[in-house]
């Protein structure tokens, strides 16, 4: 009878351990699976995440797409339109009034004038990409024709130079006008035969740019005299509005010089 009863308390007590190495070994798997479950929610949490980000970054990309191909379109269209109908209206006039036998009267040279600011303002709606050297080779090709009528030479002296993010068409139509404005002046008062254009890097203040000089070998001028017109003024005024610095130094006898800094980055 005792060893009965011992027996039955020894498989009682396997049976225990059992049980317990049992739960314990559960409780461990369920340990495990909790953590491993942890791990995937992590990983597919991250993976949404990222997928969200891929999403918002492409639907921000073809919103940029969309918006560029309409301002290229919208662009396309406005020059399209100068063209066909101011454009050609000029043209029309112009071709009337030179084949009344006067190439030189005054209506002549305004609508050539005419002509010439409407290509130039044409020209700022092309996109430059910044690109400085690319904007005044555009300035050069529309006006050369006239400087080499006047006998004046073109001294070349454009460099590489960063691109300005900033200069989009508005702002280059500013440049294009302020230059235009100074070959004109040398055009019809300084009696000059070489221009020179220099475009490189240059600091003001610390802060990093590009100066643009146009100068010339004519007569020059007196700059504490004030000119017969707005020429000067509109060129401040146009430079003030794009953040850039305009000088114009000249002296009787020693030609003029022309310098426009713009800078790398536009202040706020």
């Amino acid at each position: 009878m005792t060893s009965w009863f011992i027996l039955g308390g020894l498989a009682l007590g396997v049976l225990v351990a059992a049980v317990v190495v049992w739960l314990w070994l559960r409780q461990r798997a369920l340990r495990k699976a909790i953590v491993e479950k942890e791990k995937v929610n992590a990983q597919l949490e991250h993976r949404i995440e990222t997928t969200k980000a891929n999403l918002l970054v492409s639907e921000t990309a073809r919103r940029q797409l969309e918006v560029a191909s309409a301002i290229t379109h919208e662009r396309e269209r406005m020059m399209r339109d100068i063209h066909d109908g101011i454009g050609s209206s000029l043209v029309a006039a112009l071709a009337a009034a030179e084949r009344q036998g006067k190439p030189n009267s005054t209506a002549v040279n305004a609508l050539k004038n005419a002509l010439v600011d409407l290509r130039i303002a044409v020209d700022s709606l092309e996109p430059v990409e910044g690109d400085v050297a690319t904007l005044l080779a555009s300035l050069r090709y529309r006006l050369e024709p006239e400087v080499r009528k006047s006998n004046i030479t073109f001294d070349w002296r454009v460099e590489e130079v960063p691109e300005l993010k900033w200069l989009d068409a508005p702002n280059a139509l500013h440049v294009l006008r302020i230059f235009q404005e100074a070959l004109g002046n040398i055009l019809g008062h300084a009696e000059a035969s070489i221009i020179t254009v220099a475009c490189r890097t240059d600091l003001q203040k610390g802060r990093p740019g590009i100066i643009i000089d146009l100068i010339d070998n004519g007569k020059g001028f007196d700059p504490s005299i004030p000119g017969r017109g707005h020429g000067r003024k509109n060129m401040q005024g146009r430079a003030e509005a794009i953040g850039a610095k305009l000088a114009v130094e000249s002296a009787l006898g020693k030609g003029s010089r022309t310098s426009l800094w713009l800078p790398l980055i536009k202040a706020n």
